[in-house]
Order: C-alpha cells, then structure tokens, then sequence
C-alpha cells in the first residue's frame, strides 16, 4: 500500500502510454532530463537505472490493476522503497516491502 502511495505521486498525464518498463531506458532518459538528475559514477546510474526500470514494472503492474493509467514516472522514480521512506521520515521496518 505505501509503495502504492509511493507510485501514486506520479499521476500520469492522460495519452501517456500506460507500460512505462516497455521503453524504460527511453523513459528514463527523459527522467533524467526532466527532473536535472545526475549521477556522480557510472555504477551509480546503473543502479538507478535498475531500480527505476523495477518501479516502472510496479507502476504497470497498477495500473493493469486499476484498469487505466494512474501510476507512473515521478522525481521519486530512482529511488527504492526504503530510499523513499526515509525521505518522508518513516522507519522502513514499520511498513512491508512490496514483492
């Protein structure tokens, strides 16, 4: 549910192809572009690149849930669930990781 929360930061503007993982090194491209996002190594990127490409997987996966585009790319998009919960203050160990 939080991931959800999480997910749902990211209204997604209607027209916008709802499989965002489909294209994810396209759409990350744009992430970076949109939001000014750098990256101080190259394994850095990587591993952003992975998480961001695993949050788009949830983001379709809630939207084919929901049953029309809700979820999707956000300034959030690079970090993991407990990246992100720590930057609203929350102690990961009180909520469940989605899977």
């Amino acid at each position: 549910m939080q991931f959800a929360l999480f997910l749902c930061l990211a209204v997604v503007v209607s027209g916008v192809s709802a499989r965002f993982h489909a294209d994810c090194s396209s759409h990350f491209a744009k992430f970076m572009k949109k939001h000014f996002v750098r990256y101080g190594s190259e394994d850095e990127k990587t591993k952003r690149y992975g998480i961001f490409c695993e949050n788009m997987k949830e983001a379709d996966r809630l939207n084919e849930l929901n049953g029309s585009p809700a979820f999707g790319i956000s300034k959030f998009s690079d970090r993991s669930f407990e990246e992100y919960s720590a930057l609203l203050g929350r102690k990961v160990s009180f909520f469940i990781s989605p899977s």
